[in-house]
Protein backbone atom coordinates (compact mmCIF):
# COMPACT_ATOMS: atom_id res chain seq x y z
CA UNK A 1 0.00 0.00 0.00
CA UNK A 2 2.98 2.56 1.21
CA UNK A 3 4.85 1.61 -2.46
CA UNK A 4 1.68 2.33 -4.28
CA UNK A 5 0.68 5.65 -2.65
CA UNK A 6 4.83 6.60 -3.48
CA UNK A 7 4.62 5.76 -7.16
CA UNK A 8 0.88 7.31 -8.23
CA UNK A 9 1.98 10.41 -5.69
CA UNK A 10 5.08 10.66 -8.40
CA UNK A 11 2.90 10.02 -11.18
CA UNK A 12 0.51 12.67 -10.43
CA UNK A 13 3.20 14.89 -9.89
CA UNK A 14 4.86 13.92 -13.44
CA UNK A 15 1.39 14.53 -14.72
CA UNK A 16 1.47 18.08 -13.05
CA UNK A 17 4.85 19.21 -14.45
CA UNK A 18 3.87 17.71 -17.59
CA UNK A 19 0.72 20.01 -17.91
CA UNK A 20 2.89 23.15 -16.48
CA UNK A 21 5.99 22.48 -19.13
CA UNK A 22 3.75 21.72 -22.17
CA UNK A 23 1.50 24.95 -21.53
CA UNK A 24 4.38 27.49 -21.03
CA UNK A 25 6.32 25.42 -24.42
CA UNK A 26 6.07 26.62 -28.28
CA UNK A 27 3.48 23.94 -27.97
CA UNK A 28 0.85 26.18 -25.88
CA UNK A 29 -1.31 26.44 -27.85
CA UNK A 30 -1.98 22.80 -28.47
CA UNK A 31 -2.30 22.32 -25.04
CA UNK A 32 -5.85 24.57 -24.66
CA UNK A 33 -6.30 22.86 -28.32
CA UNK A 34 -6.45 19.29 -26.75
CA UNK A 35 -8.32 19.97 -23.69
CA UNK A 36 -11.02 22.02 -25.27
CA UNK A 37 -11.64 19.77 -28.33
CA UNK A 38 -15.56 19.11 -28.36
CA UNK A 39 -16.58 15.60 -28.34
CA UNK A 40 -20.77 14.93 -27.70
CA UNK A 41 -21.27 18.75 -26.89
CA UNK A 42 -18.71 19.07 -24.48
CA UNK A 43 -14.55 19.84 -24.22
CA UNK A 44 -12.48 16.96 -22.87
CA UNK A 45 -12.01 19.28 -19.67
CA UNK A 46 -15.38 19.55 -19.31
CA UNK A 47 -15.66 15.40 -19.49
CA UNK A 48 -12.88 14.95 -16.94
CA UNK A 49 -14.16 18.21 -14.73
CA UNK A 50 -17.94 17.20 -14.95
CA UNK A 51 -17.67 13.13 -15.28
CA UNK A 52 -14.49 11.76 -14.37
CA UNK A 53 -14.92 14.12 -10.90
CA UNK A 54 -18.08 12.13 -10.38
CA UNK A 55 -16.49 8.73 -10.55
CA UNK A 56 -13.77 10.55 -8.09
CA UNK A 57 -15.99 11.81 -5.97
CA UNK A 58 -18.00 8.26 -5.92
CA UNK A 59 -14.67 7.11 -4.36
CA UNK A 60 -15.01 9.48 -1.83
CA UNK A 61 -17.84 8.55 -0.93
CA UNK A 62 -16.82 4.83 -0.45
CA UNK A 63 -13.94 6.02 1.77
CA UNK A 64 -16.43 8.20 3.61
CA UNK A 65 -18.74 4.85 4.02
CA UNK A 66 -16.14 2.49 5.19
CA UNK A 67 -14.95 5.05 7.70
CA UNK A 68 -18.39 5.73 9.31
CA UNK A 69 -19.03 1.75 9.12
CA UNK A 70 -15.91 0.13 9.91
CA UNK A 71 -13.09 3.00 10.23
CA UNK A 72 -12.53 6.21 12.22
CA UNK A 73 -15.49 7.51 12.14
CA UNK A 74 -17.70 4.87 13.69
CA UNK A 75 -17.96 6.44 16.62
CA UNK A 76 -18.27 9.15 18.74
CA UNK A 77 -14.77 8.37 20.77
CA UNK A 78 -12.77 7.76 17.26
CA UNK A 79 -14.53 10.17 15.26
CA UNK A 80 -14.03 14.07 17.54
CA UNK A 81 -10.42 14.28 17.32
CA UNK A 82 -10.35 14.29 12.72
CA UNK A 83 -14.26 15.76 13.05
CA UNK A 84 -12.55 18.86 14.92
CA UNK A 85 -9.62 18.50 12.75
CA UNK A 86 -11.36 19.21 9.77
CA UNK A 87 -13.39 21.70 11.02
CA UNK A 88 -10.76 24.03 11.66
CA UNK A 89 -8.95 23.02 9.00
CA UNK A 90 -11.75 24.07 7.09
CA UNK A 91 -12.52 27.69 9.02
CA UNK A 92 -9.05 29.00 9.05
CA UNK A 93 -8.02 29.27 5.02
CA UNK A 94 -11.70 30.38 4.47
CA UNK A 95 -11.21 33.13 7.01
CA UNK A 96 -7.62 34.00 5.84
CA UNK A 97 -8.70 33.93 2.25
CA UNK A 98 -11.35 35.72 2.89
CA UNK A 99 -9.03 38.56 4.64
CA UNK A 100 -7.15 38.65 1.52
CA UNK A 101 -9.88 39.15 -0.71
CA UNK A 102 -12.95 41.04 1.18
CA UNK A 103 -15.13 43.03 -0.67
CA UNK A 104 -13.51 42.03 -4.24
CA UNK A 105 -15.56 40.17 -7.06
CA UNK A 106 -12.81 36.96 -5.85
CA UNK A 107 -14.20 36.89 -2.83
CA UNK A 108 -16.50 33.94 -4.19
CA UNK A 109 -13.48 32.18 -3.56
CA UNK A 110 -13.04 31.40 -0.04
CA UNK A 111 -13.90 27.55 -0.73
CA UNK A 112 -10.84 27.03 -2.77
CA UNK A 113 -8.15 26.52 -0.02
CA UNK A 114 -10.14 24.27 2.29
CA UNK A 115 -9.70 20.92 0.89
CA UNK A 116 -6.96 18.51 1.44
CA UNK A 117 -5.92 16.31 -1.71
CA UNK A 118 -5.89 12.41 -0.21
CA UNK A 119 -4.06 10.78 -2.28
CA UNK A 120 -1.32 13.53 -2.46
CA UNK A 121 -1.09 13.69 1.52
CA UNK A 122 -0.85 9.88 2.15
CA UNK A 123 1.56 9.72 -0.76
CA UNK A 124 3.71 11.97 1.08
CA UNK A 125 3.15 10.45 3.99
CA UNK A 126 4.63 6.82 2.92
CA UNK A 127 7.50 8.72 1.26
CA UNK A 128 8.33 9.79 5.35
CA UNK A 129 9.48 6.28 5.81
CA UNK A 130 7.35 3.01 7.81
CA UNK A 131 8.61 4.27 10.96
CA UNK A 132 5.70 6.83 11.84
CA UNK A 133 3.20 5.69 13.79
CA UNK A 134 -0.07 3.60 12.10
CA UNK A 135 -2.53 5.82 13.99
CA UNK A 136 -0.75 8.85 12.26
CA UNK A 137 -1.94 7.66 8.47
CA UNK A 138 -5.23 6.38 9.83
CA UNK A 139 -5.87 10.03 11.37
CA UNK A 140 -4.91 12.07 8.07
CA UNK A 141 -7.23 9.25 6.19
CA UNK A 142 -10.20 9.92 8.34
CA UNK A 143 -9.44 14.27 8.46
CA UNK A 144 -8.51 13.97 4.58
CA UNK A 145 -11.64 11.99 4.09
CA UNK A 146 -14.21 14.57 6.44
CA UNK A 147 -12.37 17.81 4.30
CA UNK A 148 -13.62 16.54 1.49
CA UNK A 149 -16.70 15.26 2.66
CA UNK A 150 -17.18 19.53 3.67
CA UNK A 151 -16.18 20.24 0.68
CA UNK A 152 -19.07 19.01 -1.36
CA UNK A 153 -21.49 20.09 0.68
CA UNK A 154 -19.77 23.66 0.31
CA UNK A 155 -19.99 22.74 -3.78
CA UNK A 156 -23.51 22.01 -3.26
CA UNK A 157 -24.35 24.59 -1.14
CA UNK A 158 -22.43 27.33 -2.52
CA UNK A 159 -21.14 26.81 -6.13
CA UNK A 160 -24.26 25.95 -7.61
CA UNK A 161 -25.63 27.21 -10.68
CA UNK A 162 -29.40 29.29 -10.90
CA UNK A 163 -31.69 26.29 -9.91
CA UNK A 164 -34.44 25.06 -11.51
CA UNK A 165 -37.23 23.74 -9.16
CA UNK A 166 -38.66 21.39 -12.10
CA UNK A 167 -35.44 19.73 -12.53
CA UNK A 168 -34.85 19.76 -9.17
CA UNK A 169 -38.03 17.88 -8.39
CA UNK A 170 -37.22 15.27 -10.86
CA UNK A 171 -33.43 15.04 -8.74
CA UNK A 172 -35.70 14.33 -5.30
CA UNK A 173 -37.78 11.94 -7.28
CA UNK A 174 -34.74 9.95 -8.60
CA UNK A 175 -33.18 9.80 -4.90
CA UNK A 176 -36.68 8.62 -3.83
CA UNK A 177 -36.38 5.44 -6.35
CA UNK A 178 -32.49 5.24 -5.20
CA UNK A 179 -33.53 5.06 -1.77
CA UNK A 180 -36.09 2.91 -2.11
CA UNK A 181 -33.83 0.03 -4.22
CA UNK A 182 -31.57 0.53 -1.67
CA UNK A 183 -34.03 -0.34 1.13
CA UNK A 184 -34.78 -3.25 -0.38
CA UNK A 185 -30.98 -4.61 0.26
CA UNK A 186 -30.83 -4.85 -4.01
CA UNK A 187 -27.89 -5.98 -5.60
CA UNK A 188 -26.56 -3.03 -7.67
CA UNK A 189 -27.89 -3.61 -11.20
CA UNK A 190 -28.10 -1.98 -14.53
CA UNK A 191 -31.35 -0.32 -13.08
CA UNK A 192 -29.16 1.35 -10.46
CA UNK A 193 -26.59 2.95 -12.95
CA UNK A 194 -29.61 4.28 -15.11
CA UNK A 195 -31.12 5.96 -12.04
CA UNK A 196 -27.55 7.27 -10.92
CA UNK A 197 -27.18 8.73 -14.97
CA UNK A 198 -30.66 10.53 -14.55
CA UNK A 199 -29.75 11.70 -11.25
CA UNK A 200 -26.78 12.94 -12.79
CA UNK A 201 -28.88 14.69 -15.71
CA UNK A 202 -31.36 16.41 -13.18
CA UNK A 203 -28.72 17.82 -11.23
CA UNK A 204 -26.70 19.22 -13.81
CA UNK A 205 -30.23 20.45 -15.23
CA UNK A 206 -31.28 22.07 -11.58
CA UNK A 207 -28.25 23.96 -11.43
CA UNK A 208 -26.72 21.27 -8.61
CA UNK A 209 -22.79 20.45 -9.27
CA UNK A 210 -23.78 16.78 -10.95
CA UNK A 211 -20.50 15.63 -9.99
CA UNK A 212 -22.27 15.23 -6.29
CA UNK A 213 -24.15 12.25 -8.06
CA UNK A 214 -20.91 9.73 -6.98
CA UNK A 215 -21.20 10.80 -3.53
CA UNK A 216 -24.73 10.06 -3.36
CA UNK A 217 -24.66 6.85 -5.33
CA UNK A 218 -22.00 5.72 -2.78
CA UNK A 219 -23.86 6.08 0.01
CA UNK A 220 -26.67 4.64 -1.15
CA UNK A 221 -25.18 1.33 -1.61
CA UNK A 222 -26.61 -1.25 1.03
CA UNK A 223 -23.92 -2.31 3.00
CA UNK A 224 -25.50 -5.34 3.19
CA UNK A 225 -25.75 -6.79 -0.48
CA UNK A 226 -22.78 -5.27 -1.65
CA UNK A 227 -18.82 -4.71 -0.52
CA UNK A 228 -17.89 -1.59 -0.31
CA UNK A 229 -14.36 -2.21 0.52
CA UNK A 230 -13.93 -4.66 -2.76
CA UNK A 231 -15.89 -2.26 -4.92
CA UNK A 232 -13.16 0.31 -3.41
CA UNK A 233 -10.45 -1.29 -4.51
CA UNK A 234 -11.72 -1.99 -8.09
CA UNK A 235 -12.51 1.51 -8.59
CA UNK A 236 -9.34 3.24 -6.91
CA UNK A 237 -7.11 2.32 -10.02
CA UNK A 238 -9.08 3.69 -12.18
CA UNK A 239 -9.07 7.32 -9.90
CA UNK A 240 -5.74 7.41 -9.22
CA UNK A 241 -3.96 6.20 -11.89
CA UNK A 242 -6.30 7.14 -15.01
CA UNK A 243 -8.92 9.79 -13.61
CA UNK A 244 -6.83 12.42 -11.31
CA UNK A 245 -3.59 12.16 -13.09
CA UNK A 246 -5.60 13.81 -16.42
CA UNK A 247 -7.72 15.94 -14.47
CA UNK A 248 -4.18 17.35 -13.50
CA UNK A 249 -3.01 17.89 -17.03
CA UNK A 250 -6.43 19.09 -18.31
CA UNK A 251 -6.46 22.10 -15.16
CA UNK A 252 -3.08 22.49 -13.50
CA UNK A 253 -1.41 24.31 -16.61
CA UNK A 254 -0.67 27.27 -16.05
CA UNK A 255 0.51 29.74 -19.30
CA UNK A 256 2.79 32.19 -18.31
CA UNK A 257 2.67 33.45 -21.70
CA UNK A 258 -0.83 33.92 -22.57
CA UNK A 259 -1.35 37.30 -21.62
CA UNK A 260 -2.35 36.88 -17.43
CA UNK A 261 0.45 38.79 -15.70
CA UNK A 262 0.82 36.51 -12.66
CA UNK A 263 1.87 37.92 -9.58
CA UNK A 264 2.61 36.40 -6.53
CA UNK A 265 1.33 39.65 -4.80
CA UNK A 266 -1.89 39.17 -6.22
CA UNK A 267 -4.89 38.63 -3.29
CA UNK A 268 -5.98 35.46 -4.93
CA UNK A 269 -2.65 33.68 -4.65
CA UNK A 270 -2.09 35.07 -1.42
CA UNK A 271 -4.93 34.34 -0.13
CA UNK A 272 -4.83 30.30 -1.56
CA UNK A 273 -1.07 30.40 -0.39
CA UNK A 274 -1.02 31.61 3.09
CA UNK A 275 -5.04 29.95 3.03
CA UNK A 276 -3.77 26.26 2.23
CA UNK A 277 0.00 26.14 3.97
CA UNK A 278 -0.32 28.42 6.99
CA UNK A 279 -4.22 28.22 8.06
CA UNK A 280 -4.41 24.40 7.29
CA UNK A 281 -2.02 23.56 9.93
CA UNK A 282 -2.94 26.69 12.38
CA UNK A 283 -6.60 25.19 12.06
CA UNK A 284 -6.33 21.34 12.29
CA UNK A 285 -3.66 21.65 15.30
CA UNK A 286 -6.32 24.66 16.98
CA UNK A 287 -9.23 22.30 16.96
CA UNK A 288 -7.69 19.41 17.66
CA UNK A 289 -5.64 20.92 20.98
CA UNK A 290 -9.29 22.40 21.80
CA UNK A 291 -10.89 19.06 21.88
CA UNK A 292 -7.72 17.43 23.90
CA UNK A 293 -7.81 20.01 26.05
CA UNK A 294 -11.79 19.72 27.01
CA UNK A 295 -11.46 15.67 27.45
CA UNK A 296 -14.13 15.30 24.35
CA UNK A 297 -11.23 14.25 21.66
CA UNK A 298 -8.78 11.31 22.72
CA UNK A 299 -4.67 12.21 21.62
CA UNK A 300 -3.47 8.68 20.43
CA UNK A 301 -0.26 7.99 22.57
CA UNK A 302 2.31 6.79 19.74
CA UNK A 303 1.66 10.26 18.36
CA UNK A 304 4.09 13.73 18.93
CA UNK A 305 2.45 16.97 18.94
CA UNK A 306 5.85 17.24 16.48
CA UNK A 307 4.23 14.38 13.97
CA UNK A 308 0.60 15.85 14.31
CA UNK A 309 1.98 18.95 13.18
CA UNK A 310 3.79 17.50 10.19
CA UNK A 311 0.40 15.95 9.10
CA UNK A 312 -1.65 19.10 9.70
CA UNK A 313 0.93 20.33 7.29
CA UNK A 314 0.34 17.99 4.84
CA UNK A 315 -3.29 18.89 5.01
CA UNK A 316 -2.43 22.12 3.26
CA UNK A 317 -2.17 19.72 0.23
CA UNK A 318 -5.18 21.02 -1.90
CA UNK A 319 -4.10 19.79 -5.33
CA UNK A 320 -7.22 17.54 -7.07
CA UNK A 321 -10.26 19.30 -4.92
CA UNK A 322 -9.14 22.67 -4.69
CA UNK A 323 -8.43 23.17 -8.91
CA UNK A 324 -12.17 21.37 -9.07
CA UNK A 325 -13.50 24.45 -7.01
CA UNK A 326 -11.51 27.01 -8.37
CA UNK A 327 -12.88 25.87 -11.75
CA UNK A 328 -16.35 26.22 -10.26
CA UNK A 329 -15.44 29.72 -9.04
CA UNK A 330 -13.63 31.61 -11.58
CA UNK A 331 -14.20 31.63 -15.28
CA UNK A 332 -10.89 31.25 -17.59
CA UNK A 333 -8.70 34.39 -17.00
CA UNK A 334 -6.46 35.89 -14.63
CA UNK A 335 -8.38 35.41 -11.07
CA UNK A 336 -8.60 31.22 -12.05
CA UNK A 337 -4.66 31.76 -13.38
CA UNK A 338 -3.80 32.80 -9.78
CA UNK A 339 -5.93 30.59 -7.84
CA UNK A 340 -3.87 27.63 -9.71
CA UNK A 341 -0.60 29.55 -8.81
CA UNK A 342 -1.56 29.57 -5.34
CA UNK A 343 -2.25 25.75 -5.25
CA UNK A 344 0.46 24.82 -6.90
CA UNK A 345 2.89 26.87 -4.52
CA UNK A 346 0.93 26.18 -1.48
CA UNK A 347 0.67 22.23 -1.78
CA UNK A 348 4.69 22.42 -2.69
CA UNK A 349 5.36 24.17 0.49
CA UNK A 350 2.95 22.39 2.48
CA UNK A 351 5.03 19.13 1.48
CA UNK A 352 8.31 20.75 2.19
CA UNK A 353 7.22 21.76 5.70
CA UNK A 354 5.34 17.94 6.19
CA UNK A 355 8.92 16.67 5.02
CA UNK A 356 10.62 18.49 7.74
CA UNK A 357 8.57 17.58 10.48
CA UNK A 358 8.18 14.37 9.55
CA UNK A 359 11.72 13.46 8.31
CA UNK A 360 13.63 10.54 10.40
CA UNK A 361 16.66 12.95 11.30
CA UNK A 362 18.75 9.39 12.05
CA UNK A 363 18.60 8.47 9.04
CA UNK A 364 18.76 12.02 7.22
CA UNK A 365 22.03 12.08 4.77
CA UNK A 366 22.07 15.88 4.11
Amino acid sequence: MTDSKKQSSLFLLACTLFALTWSNSPWSQSYEAVWNFQAIGLSLRQWLNEGGMTLFFFLVGLELKRELLWGELSTAKKAILPVFGALGGMLIPGLIYSLFNWGSPAGAGWGIPMATDIAFALGALAFFGRSLPASLRVFLTALAVLDDLGSILLIAFFYSRHTSILALGAATLVLFFIWTLQRKKADPSLTYLILCFALWLALDRAGVQPTLTGVIAALGLSTESFKVKKLEKTIEPWVTWAIVPLFAMANAGISITSGHTLSLNHPVCLGVLFGLALGKPIGILASTSLSVRTGLGHFPREITWRQLTGVACLGGIGFTVSLFVSQLTFPEGTLLAEAKLGILLASLLACTLGWILLRDRKKLLI
